[in-house]
């Protein structure tokens, strides 16, 4: 089974917010799904950040799981937004919870599987 890769960042949040937005997914992501690899960088070399983008690396038996962790971070988080990236393209959500928010994730998620 081959490891999927996705890229995850809070497009119009300042650099302060993305940066505890991603740390706060990570976290959740980390303690919730050990089998999921949760990296956080920094979206521009240089700066002092501790990272605005978080990259995922997981199995694609994990997928379905995670997306309804990103679900239940946005159901915290609902003035965010998320932009998901993956290798058939992105996603950006915006103002987006409940049913719909976890259909549009695992639906992305999903699409990004069939990419690999």
């Amino acid at each position: 089974m081959s490891n999927l890769n996705y890229e995850i960042s809070f497009p119009g949040a300042v650099a302060r917010e993305s940066n505890q937005l991603a740390q706060e997914l990570k976290d959740q992501l980390e303690r919730n799904h050990p089998d999921v690899t949760v990296d956080q960088r920094r979206e521009r070399e240089g700066t002092q950040d501790l990272g605005t983008v978080l990259i995922l690396i997981l199995g694609s038996k994990a997928v379905i799981a995670v997306a309804k962790g990103i679900d239940a971070f946005l159901k915290k988080h609902q003035e965010a937004s998320i932009k998901i990236k993956t290798p058939s393209g992105e996603v950006i959500a915006e103002n987006i919870t409940g049913a719909t928010a976890l259909a549009i994730i695992q639906e992305t998620l999903k699409a990004g599987r069939r990419s690999n």
